[in-house]
């Protein structure tokens, strides 16, 4: 079985990278829990447009632009 995290966390993760955006801040920034987002990022499961929308701005960029790159992943 693959454990590799689904492309959209991979991107996500990918520009928190670029961004040296840290999870507490990114928590802070979105109005995630640490632990639920923490969970979102690591499971994948139960992430939810609006909050992918709100992790995008956080990041500087658009949700479309981070589905984009989940999907040439």
């Amino acid at each position: 079985m693959d454990n590799s995290p689904p492309p959209i966390i991979r991107a996500i993760t990918h520009q928190m990278e670029a961004t040296d955006t840290s999870l507490l801040q990114l928590s802070r920034d979105t109005d995630i829990p640490r632990s639920t987002l923490q969970r979102r990022l690591r499971t994948g499961r139960g992430l939810q447009l609006d909050e992918i929308n709100r992790i995008a701005v956080a990041l500087g960029t658009t949700a479309s632009q981070i589905i984009q790159q989940a999907e040439v992943a």
